[in-house]
């Protein structure tokens, strides 16, 4: 039976795994960004004269969008489809497991039935042979 006080842990539990992927992937994609235009920003500084443009785009701007951009994405792509498998075969229920869990349900039930029986036929008899005293 769920308690409604454990309801805000529940919720957390339920959504922080989709936040954390979220979150990932928005913070790799401004990481990525981020680093190459400080490339672009280190080379502007270490050839001043010439620009960053005429220094970096025949040989490195390519290299560094295809790493940044293409690669590391695809890795990223990659992590998060895996993180994604596995949160829903966690969530995922076969019916031989609901089966299962149905007769133990109603295993448990029949013994809760059988003790409440017990208890009243022993207090039948105490009852019993305390009249015949």
């Amino acid at each position: 039976r769920p308690i409604p006080v454990f309801l805000p842990i529940n919720m957390i539990t339920m959504w922080s795994p989709v936040l954390s992927m979220t979150l990932r992937l928005f913070g790799n994609a401004l990481a990525g960004y981020c680093i190459v235009a400080l490339v672009y920003t280190g080379f502007e500084f270490a050839f001043p004269t010439v620009g960053a443009g005429l220094a970096l785009t025949p040989l490195l701007t390519p290299i560094i969008h295809l790493y940044f951009d293409l690669f590391d994405g695809f890795i990223q792509l990659t992590v998060f489809c895996m993180l994604t498998m596995i949160n829903i075969a966690s969530e995922y229920v076969s019916p031989e497991q609901l089966v299962m869990e149905k007769q133990e349900a109603e295993e448990k039930r029949q013994a809760r039935l059988k003790r409440r029986e017990d208890r009243k036929r022993r207090k039948a008899e105490k009852l019993a042979a305390e009249a015949k005293n």
